[in-house]
């Protein structure tokens, strides 16, 4: 029987971080001042509610080389299918503060009354519930982007590349399904 696409997440990676991931148990939260994309750090660091730390997971089941370039160490890497339920349960066994939300698609209006507007041209409020850091625009909703956020209570420094973690409880098979290769 074929799994849903909503029951796997994919996260392309370097071997290091799978390493990390398997020997501590751990998700390493990327310090989003640190991504290539200066688009998506500047949304990132417009958070209303201070996004300190992101991963970033795909529902897409089929890889793409695109995403083995961009995200996979230009493509020396792997492929982590994830169980969604799994890094949820994760995520209410932990103390800090984490939201794991899709990426909202958006595109921009002829106006600055309309700057942010959802596809149907309804203008896109951002807001404590609407945040910045899961936006981007519309021409990259092939992704089908889904983003696990840290967010501190205060202005943190960020410094380095990890910037938090997400704990994991063994045994790992609660939450990889399977590891692709390049």
């Amino acid at each position: 029987m074929r799994k849903s696409k909503e029951e796997f997440l994919l996260h392309y990676t370097s071997l290091q971080q799978l390493m990390d991931i398997l020997q501590e148990n751990r998700l390493q939260m990327k310090n989003p001042n640190m991504w290539k994309d200066r688009n998506d750090a500047f949304s990132v660091s417009k958070s209303s509610k201070k996004a300190v730390g992101v991963m970033c997971f795909l529902f897409l089941l089929d890889e793409c080389n695109l995403f083995w370039e961009s995200y996979a160490n230009e493509g020396i890497g792997v492929c982590i299918v994830f169980k969604k339920s799994g890094i949820r349960n994760a995520i209410s066994d932990s103390e800090q503060i984490f939201e794991f939300n899709e990426v909202k698609y958006l595109h921009f209006g002829e106006n600055k009354e309309k700057n942010l507007c959802k596809s149907d041209g309804t203008n896109y409020e951002i807001s404590e519930k609407h945040d910045l850091a899961v936006v981007k625009r519309e021409a990259y909703d092939k992704e089908k982007e889904l983003r696990l956020v840290l967010f501190s209570k205060k202005n943190p420094l960020l410094c380095g590349r990890v910037v938090g973690y997400l704990g994991l409880k063994p045994p790992i098979d609660n939450y990889i399904h399977e590891i692709r290769l390049s």
